[in-house]
């Protein structure tokens, strides 16, 4: 029941991200087209990525020990003082060579020099995107989900009117300055609702830095690195080689159905972080752990599984009403693609319990091995199907993935031992 309420709890900050991202979605097809959405897709992931490295990669270990230590508080306030600095070091690090070279990234990355500028204005704001999910990270872990939903829909409204009102006046360069800012302004918003917390001090955040704690987060900065250097630098890969070898506008279909698939996948992978990721972690019993995954399967999958058959019988209209009539043919990629969405949910599922118990090997290996295969997949198919290659890759590496997860965390699928199951 407690997963029935999370997701009801997190399904207004999920819908309004939702409507914030299709209305986003639908303002940039008007005014960047399908070749401009190619470039919105490599600067986003370079964002995501950057973003990432520059917090470390510590925050589902925030979360993590945030939760596992509810009932230690000066547990808790020693992890968040050393991740506190972590993102600050973190932020410089990474954005002062972002500047230096910000000419080289935008011309290898995005294509063209001109648009320099958006890194610049990313790199001043990183310190306010990291401490922004740093923030929201203790408020996952603390299970403060009324207030992670007033984050997401604080996000969701800047996100929708600052990149909305700068695609209109500047195109596909304003677009890129509002991705580059808006996280920035949110950052406000969380650090306004964390103050108001009656367990927050400022205090906890300079007790220096615990060598234990940093060696117990640094596990997740390797599980976290090895998510940042695969599938974010296979995404630029493929997306640059569909440029290159079917046009900028034929990438720019598969960037409009990617997007409209994390769009339909928001509500179900918001819930399995909000839920999952302290929930495991608090568990030590595996058959209790059995037993939220097994109601989750039963809960969710169901969901899912009709979410995606309407989406898929009415693909033509949403096509056209979200998009426009220029980007008619990503139509065929819808069947492959919620295919691998469907995968997709309980094999995150299955990461989430990976994460929560520090299985460090396991999540490196995957990552690797199916960032890999998911490369080969895509240059094989689209060499012999052309655009819809990239989707029937797709689910396809979903699939080999998801039952390789069930034979690596079969000790906790289904052994009756009652093992911790660490590495």
């Amino acid at each position: 029941m407690e997963l029935i309420k999370t997701s009801f709890l997190s399904a207004f900050g999920v819908l309004a991200k939702i409507i914030a991202l299709l209305g986003i979605n639908k303002i940039l097809a008007v005014y960047v087209g399908p070749s401009g959405y190619a470039v919105i897709g490599q600067f986003q992931t370079f964002v995501q990525s950057v973003s990432t490295a520059a917090s470390g990669g510590i925050n589902s270990g925030v979360t993590k020990y945030t939760a596992e230590f509810g009932g230690e508080p000066n547990r808790q306030h020693v992890v968040w003082s050393a991740a506190a600095v972590l993102c600050i070091f973190g932020s410089i690090a990474i954005s002062i060579p972002t500047i230096v070279f910000r000419n080289y990234i935008a011309e290898n990355v995005l294509g063209n020099v001109m648009f320099s500028k958006p890194l610049v204005l990313f790199s001043i704001s990183l310190i306010f995107f990291v401490f922004n999910t740093f923030f929201i990270a203790i408020l996952n872990g603390k299970k403060e989900i009324k207030y992670l939903m007033v984050t997401n829909v604080a996000g969701s409204v800047f996100s929708l009117v600052v990149v909305g009102v700068l695609t209109y006046l500047g195109g596909l360069l304003g677009a890129l300055t509002g991705l580059a800012i808006y996280q920035a302004l949110t950052f406000f918003v969380s650090l306004a609702v964390l103050v108001r917390m009656p367990w927050f001090q400022w205090g906890y955040f300079g007790l220096g830095i615990n060598i234990g704690v940093i060696r117990q987060l640094l596990k997740y900065s390797l599980m976290t690195i090895a998510s940042l250097l695969c599938m974010p630098v296979a995404l630029l890969f493929l997306r640059n080689h569909l440029g290159t070898t079917l046009g900028w506008e034929t990438a720019g279909y598969w960037e409009a159905m990617w997007r409209l698939s994390a769009a339909f996948l928001m509500l179900f992978t918001t819930t399995l972080s909000v839920y999952y990721l302290p929930k495991f972690s608090e568990l030590s019993s595996k058959s209790d752990i059995r037993k939220e995954i097994l109601f989750g399967v039963k809960v969710i999958l169901p969901v899912v599984f009709l979410s995606a058959l309407v989406i898929f019988l009415f693909r033509d209209q949403l096509v056209f009403i979200l998009f426009s009539a220029k980007f008619k043919p990503m139509e065929s990629l819808f069947g492959w693609q919620l295919v691998g969405d469907f995968l997709k949910v309980p094999a995150w599922m299955l990461g989430y319990l990976m994460i929560s118990k520090a299985l460090v090997k396991r999540f490196v290996f995957t990552e690797i091995i199916f960032t890999l295969s998911f490369v080969l997949l895509a240059k094989t198919m689209i060499k012999s199907n052309g655009l819809d290659g990239m989707a029937m890759a797709y689910a396809i590496n979903y699939g080999m993935y998801l039952l390789a997860l069930c034979v690596l965390m079969k000790d906790y699928l289904f052994t009756k031992a009652d093992t911790s199951g660490k590495e």
